[in-house]
């Protein structure tokens, strides 16, 4: 409602919304389904072009996997020197500046192409302090569940198991305080969440014991002497392996990439001292 009125303000409110949901979520899943329920068919019947309308809701929920407490970083963690907590901590400003990048390509194209993201007129009238109230409610609970998680472990206070479970706890009280608690959607998120970790866990059975035979049959060091060989500059190798993980994500989601890049790649990096 208070960014209706701006060209392409539905969008940007995507766009920020899935920050904050990255921000409590983690994964890629549920960020897309949320935007995607409460913002497609509203853009659409608003007169947004499909395109902008479902690249904005896919790109912004893909958020999801970049900015803490991502379920990737967690994976990554145990395949690096690195604690959970630095990486969480190396990820948020890119993971945030990607989100505002989105919003200005958004800006862009409502002001190139009024026509594809144009404003549109709120069906209810409500007074702009009334709005800002409304903001205020909703932003509270998001807003302590981000800094329960990522304030408890950026201070400290306590490590990734113990963060998650603060997670959980915080996100079950406001469920109950705001009156939304039912039994069936508390199986639910518990069922959905042993799948998901299964899932995960499965992948990477799969991914390690695919690891370990490339690396018994030497495939594992001549894929780094092969990068070796190349002779760069160390910000061109970056690039060569920013492209090799672009090329893998046509194919692969994001755990098997990680599984299969990391213990070829990070030595890479290591040697050439680069943080």
């Amino acid at each position: 409602l208070l960014m209706s009125r701006v060209r392409g303000g539905l969008a940007l409110a995507v766009v920020f919304i899935s920050i904050l949901l990255a921000a409590t979520t983690g994964i890629i899943g549920a960020s897309i389904t949320v935007t995607g329920m409460m913002a497609l068919r509203p853009m659409l019947r608003y007169g947004y072009c499909p395109k902008l309308t479902t690249g904005v809701i896919a790109a912004s929920g893909c958020l999801g996997i970049l900015i803490p407490p991502s379920i990737m970083l967690i994976l990554m963690a145990s395949y690096s020197p690195l604690s959970i907590g630095e990486l969480f901590a190396g990820a948020l400003i890119p993971g945030v500046l990607l989100g505002l990048l989105y919003a200005v390509w958004v800006v862009f194209v409502a002001w190139r192409h009024p026509e594809r993201a144009p404003s549109v007129e709120p069906d209810e009238k409500i007074s702009r302090p009334a709005l800002i109230r409304m903001l205020l409610v909703e932003a509270v609970p998001p807003i302590s569940l981000i800094l329960g998680i990522l304030g408890s472990m950026l201070a400290g206070i306590a490590t990734a198991t113990e963060a998650s479970a603060i997670g959980v706890l915080l996100s079950l009280l406001i469920v109950i305080f705001r009156g939304k608690f039912r039994w069936s959607i508390f199986l639910n998120s518990l069922y959905e969440t042993g799948r998901t970790s299964s899932v995960i866990l499965l992948i990477v059975v799969g991914a390690t014991a695919f690891t370990g035979v490339f690396n018994i049959t030497g495939g594992l060091g001549a894929a780094q002497d092969l990068m070796r060989g190349l002779d760069m500059e160390p910000w061109l190798l970056i690039v060569v392996m920013l492209l090799i993980i672009f090329v893998l994500g046509c194919f692969l989601d994001w755990t098997g990439i990680v599984l299969l890049s990391f213990p070829i790649l990070l030595p890479i990096v290591q040697e050439m001292g680069i943080s």
